[in-house]
């Protein structure tokens, strides 16, 4: 997608704010983004917008996704590699495929990979207990993700994407063509902070502080 991303930002129907966040945040390695997750577009934007740093950086940056394991359906599970994403089931039965995931984070953080976290797990409208401020809303996050990456040293994200009053759930197809009438906004916020160990709120704030700052100065 990194070429349709290219149109769409010149064509102002994506907008990228404080991008140099987290480029300068690549070049040392070992990065989460977590982000908001308000459809599912964003899913196939923010890998999208390094598509260019294994031509002219390390292979490294190249980010992997955490993705829901049932994104391609039983037989798919040959894709994930593929479309570098660690399937993650939620399902309390799958304790033990879980921590295989968690397992697999570790060691692309360790080799100074990045990893794109949705902390909310799952789009925010679906939630049942929820963060606010102001007009951002989040869905309670679960702070597992901050916690592997506090006991590797990696840096720490937040990413607020913007696309719109979203209350009931978007295809794919929706989503893309709501970018004619409705831009989307990404904002990288400041490298989290958090005390030890992370809280879901902790995450929950972080993800509604993102970019507030740089934007406002």
């Amino acid at each position: 997608m990194g070429v349709p991303l290219v149109l769409l930002r010149r064509c102002g129907r994506v907008r990228v704010c404080n991008e140099h966040i987290a480029r300068n945040a690549m070049r040392r390695g070992g990065v989460v983004l977590i982000v908001n997750h308000p459809s599912l577009i964003e899913t196939l934007v923010l890998p999208s917008l390094f598509w260019w740093q294994p031509r002219v950086g390390k292979p490294t940056w190249r980010p992997w996704s955490i993705a829901d394991a049932k994104l391609f359906g039983k037989r798919g599970a040959w894709l994930y590699p593929g479309f570098h994403c660690v399937p993650v089931h939620r399902s309390a039965c799958a304790a033990a495929e879980n921590k295989r995931a968690m397992r697999r984070v570790l060691e692309i953080l360790r080799s100074n990979g990045v990893v794109i976290v949705y902390p909310e797990g799952g789009r925010t409208c679906k939630g049942t207990v929820f963060h606010t401020d102001g007009s951002r809303v989040v869905r309670a996050c679960d702070p597992s993700i901050v916690r592997i990456a506090q006991r590797v040293g990696a840096t720490v994200i937040p990413v607020w994407v913007e696309h719109g009053r979203v209350t009931t759930p978007e295809s794919f197809v929706y989503g893309f063509g709501k970018l004619l009438r409705c831009p989307m906004t990404v904002t990288f916020g400041e490298a989290m902070h958090t005390r030890s160990p992370a809280t879901t709120r902790d995450v929950a704030d972080a993800l509604l502080r993102a970019g507030r700052e740089h934007r406002g100065a």
